[in-house]
């Protein structure tokens, strides 16, 4: 029994030792489990934080917003005279928009456009910043910008992309009559109330054209009698386009501000119908050359009930011009004022739109203008169509005929067709 009871301790003492083993390997297994998920641990941590480092870039991209627009035109026109035909294929605009968005309540907005593909000296373009301003809400009715700004003027000067209106050109009046794309430095302030008006005025740089000169009338004649002597006389350009007067906010001459408003009513679905005035007490930015301030006033109404839609416009300036003025030469001596086309100009359009289609639009256009210009006193028709791609890419095609009021510019009469293709993104 003795040998017995020893060799039953030697069993136990044995599988004690077993035990032990199996916990040592046990806890050598934990233990290494423990590392992995301490391991494991430190590699979520890091990545969480290298999402979070990056999360930085998409929030700035998603605040950052790019887009654009372009046009190319053909233009195969026959004037009168054959030196005033135009046949030519051209690139005229390209336009890229950036913004981006600091908070709800502000943000920044640029535009920046190249016409006619290339600019330099004796190119035909150029590369203009039309856009560069803060915006800021004050709440939702009410919004504030400074820097460079379309000014709120007729129908085209703020929404022009091309698969925005029909026709390969811009409407002429709103090209002679309201210089667009028109745009200036300074400030503006917008309201707008849940009856669906909105207010606009602006404060920005004026326009700055050629004044009127000294020139001397020679005596008039009949027979052998002087009928009026010699005289000075001051006298207005006779070539004016007041588009020429766009500053551009490049040195912009700001001597005398101009400033612009605006009364806009939307309250009903497809009517937009709103008035516009600007006022400037020096168009030529100097004083003593017979020329003092002027008004443009313009009016405007837009409609679309289904598949037809209308457009019309009225835009006017009056200039006031001296009828006499001091002599710079002969101190307290008076010399008239000869005003060549210059105090008065203004032009119309109406253009009944119909589309065919959803993509599918047919229009015609009348437009009577009395500019500055006597090239730029004539009617034109014009009658074409849109086909959009989608919404955001056209090609259009339309027939113009140009007939102008004055027999010297007769040679310029034409009539022909235009293409096109338009994008904006």
């Amino acid at each position: 029994t003795v040998i017995a009871q020893t060799n039953e301790v030697a069993t136990l003492k044995q599988q004690v030792k077993e035990l032990q083993a199996q916990l040592k390997s046990m806890q050598q297994k934990l233990d290494s489990i423990d590392e992995n998920v301490s391991q494991n641990a430190q590699a979520v941590e890091a990545t969480a934080e290298a999402v979070e480092s990056y999360s930085s870039v998409p929030s700035f991209w998603e605040k950052t917003s790019m887009g654009g627009y372009g046009e190319l035109h053909y233009n195969n026109l026959s004037a009168e005279d054959e030196a005033n035909d135009k046949e030519q294929i051209d690139f005229h605009r390209f336009v890229l928009f950036f913004g981006h968005e600091f908070s709800d309540r502000l943000r920044f907005f640029s535009e920046v456009e190249l016409e006619h593909s290339l600019a330099g000296d004796d190119k035909p373009g150029e590369v203009e910043l039309e856009q560069a301003f803060v915006e800021y809400d004050f709440n939702e009715y009410s919004t504030a910008r400074a820097g460079v700004f379309l000014l709120p003027i007729g129908i085209l000067n703020e929404t022009h992309e091309p698969p925005t209106f029909y026709g390969v050109e811009r409407n002429a009046v709103e090209n002679v009559i309201i210089p667009t794309t028109w745009w200036a430095g300074g400030v503006g302030y917008t309201h707008r109330t849940d009856a669906g008006f909105s207010f606009d005025v602006a404060l920005h740089e004026g326009l700055k054209i050629d004044g009127a000169k000294v020139v001397t009338e020679e005596p008039k004649i009949e027979g052998t009698q002087i009928v009026e002597p010699k005289r000075d006389v001051f006298e207005t350009p006779k070539s004016v386009r007041i588009r020429d007067g766009r500053q551009k906010t490049a040195e912009a001459d700001a001597d005398d501000l101009a400033v612009t408003g605006r009364i806009k009513y939307t309250g009903m679905p497809g009517l937009e119908l709103a008035a516009s005035l600007q006022y400037q007490s020096d168009i030529t930015q100097e004083s003593g050359d017979a020329i003092d301030d002027a008004l443009l006033y313009e009016a405007h109404v837009v409609y679309s009930s289904g598949p037809f839609g209308f457009r019309a416009l009225y835009a006017g300036w009056d200039v006031d011009v001296d009828a006499e003025i001091d002599d710079p030469r002969n101190p307290g001596t008076k010399v008239p004022v000869v005003a060549k086309n210059y105090d008065s100009q203004h032009g119309w359009y109406a253009e009944p739109s119909y589309k065919v289609t959803p993509n599918f639009g047919i229009f015609a256009r009348y437009e009577d203008i009395e500019g500055g210009r006597s090239r730029d006193e004539f009617e034109q028709w014009t009658v074409g169509f849109n086909y959009w791609l989608n919404e955001n890419a056209v090609f259009k095609a339309d027939f113009q005929d140009r007939e102008h009021d004055n027999a010297g510019d007769q040679g310029r009469d034409y009539d022909g067709f235009n293409l096109g293709v338009g994008y904006e993104f």
